[in-house]
This record gives C-alpha cells, sequence and structure tokens, in this order.
C-alpha cells in the first residue's frame, strides 16, 4: 500500500509541475510517460512467461523505471531545457502509474519483484 501511495505522488506531482508549467509543448511529457516502456519492448520474448522479460534486458528496465535518473535530470535542466524538463516529469509520472498498479522492478530472472 506504501508503494501505491508513493506512486500516485510520482504521478500527480510532476503532473501538476507540468501544467503549472503552462507549456504550450506537451508532446515531451506525454512522450515521457510511454517512452519507458520501449525498454519492456527490448526485453520481449513469445516463449517467455507471461510478463517476464529477458534476462539481459532486466538491467535496462530497472534502470529506467528507477526515478533516480529522471530527478537528476530535472534538476539538471531547471531553467534550461523545457523538453528535458518535460520528458522527465513524464517519466517520473510513468514510474508512479506503474507502481500504483503494482509493476516495478524486476528480479535476475525478469520477472517483477512483489
Amino acid at each position: 500500500m506504501r508503494k501505491r501511495s508513493l506512486g500516485a505522488v510520482l504521478l500527480l506531482v510532476p503532473l501538476g509541475i507540468s501544467i503549472a508549467l503552462k507549456d504550450e509543448k506537451s508532446w515531451p511529457y506525454w512522450l515521457g510517460i510511454v517512452a519507458p516502456d520501449l525498454s519492456f519492448i527490448a526485453g520481449y520474448s513469445h516463449n517467455l512467461e507471461n510478463g517476464v522479460i529477458r534476462k539481459k534486458a532486466v538491467p535496462l528496465y530497472n534502470a529506467v523505471h528507477s526515478p533516480f535518473l529522471p530527478l537528476v535530470i530535472i534538476l539538471a535542466s531547471l531553467g534550461n531545457s523545457k523538453i528535458a524538463m518535460g520528458l522527465s516529469l513524464g517519466w517520473l509520472s510513468h514510474i508512479g502509474l506503474d507502481w500504483i498498479f503494482g509493476f516495478g522492478k524486476r528480479n535476475s530472472e525478469g520477472a517483477l519483484v512483489a
């Protein structure tokens, strides 16, 4: 339950910031929401169990689904790049949405960690 509550914060705060910025370029935010799941596509294989990704794709998937990197990019882009800011805000919202629905890190075998 705690992770889902944190997920709601990660979803709603970046969304609120994105709305508050009132930037006419909202596409970076929406791209940031979708782009992290491209790492899931890289790990997909029809031979694996449902929801399991290939072992070699786990490090990329876990890195992309951690809030650390988008937070660093947000801090680095303050006042500099609206595109980087928008992408990172969307990225954080994506992570929050995943956490709300019970998705998150993968173990070394590619399965979701409970």
